[in-house]
C-alpha cells in the first residue's frame, strides 16, 4: 500500500515541476492533499534537521499536531480493541496523539505506536482514526486506517 504513496508523491512532484524548478510548498500541499484522501498517517515536510544548505530534504512526517484524543474512554476503549484486532498493540504501546480535524462532531487524529517490527527508523507506526457522532441517533462511528507496520518512507533531496 504504501509503494502506491510513493508512486503518487514522485508522480506528483514530476508533475509539478519540482525537480527542474525547485521546492514550491503548495506543491507539497497538493501531494499532502492527495495523502489526505487516502487517509494516511503521514504528510510530506520538508526536513527541519537537515543541515546541508546546499540541499532540501522532503521526508515523511506523521499528520497533525501533538495534541490530546478528543474521544472519552469508552470510545477510545473501543478503538484499542480495533487497532488490537488488526495489529496486536495495546494500549501501553501508545506514544501520541496527534490532531488532524476536531469539529463538534467528526474527530480525524493520527495514533502513534511504539513498534519494533516498523520500518520506520523511529520503529513507531500509525493509524489515522476517524470517528463521527450523530447527534440524532446519539451514536458514534469510528473507523482506523494504516498500515500494521508502518513503511519507511521516501526522501527527495534537491540542490538548493
Amino acid at each position: 500500500m504504501m509503494l502506491k504513496y510513493v508512486f503518487a508523491s514522485l508522480l506528483t512532484l514530476t508533475l509539478c515541476g519540482c525537480f527542474s524548478f525547485g521546492i514550491d510548498t503548495s506543491d507539497l500541499a497538493a501531494v499532502n492533499e492527495q495523502y489526505a484522501k487516502k487517509q494516511s498517517p503521514l504528510r510530506l515536510v520538508i526536513d527541519d534537521k537537515n543541515t546541508d544548505n546546499a540541499s532540501i530534504r522532503i521526508v515523511e512526517s506523521w499528520a497533525g499536531t501533538p495534541s490530546k484524543t478528543a474521544m472519552d474512554r469508552l470510545h477510545q476503549s473501543l478503538i484499542f480493541k480495533k487497532i488490537y484486532d488488526k495489529c496486536g498493540y495495546d494500549e501501553s504501546a501508545w506514544l501520541e496523539t496527534r490532531v488532524i480535524q476536531h469539529d463538534e462532531f467528526h474527530w480525524e487524529e493520527v495514533w502513534v505506536f511504539k513498534d519494533q517490527a516498523s520500518f520506520r527508523d523511529d520503529k513507531r507506526s500509525g493509524f489515522v482514526v476517524v470517528a463521527s457522532f450523530n447527534e440524532y441517533t446519539n451514536h458514534m462511528q469510528s473507523m482506523i486506517n494504516g498500515d500494521c507496520h508502518t513503511a519507511k518512507g521516501p526522501v527527495y533531496v534537491f540542490d538548493t
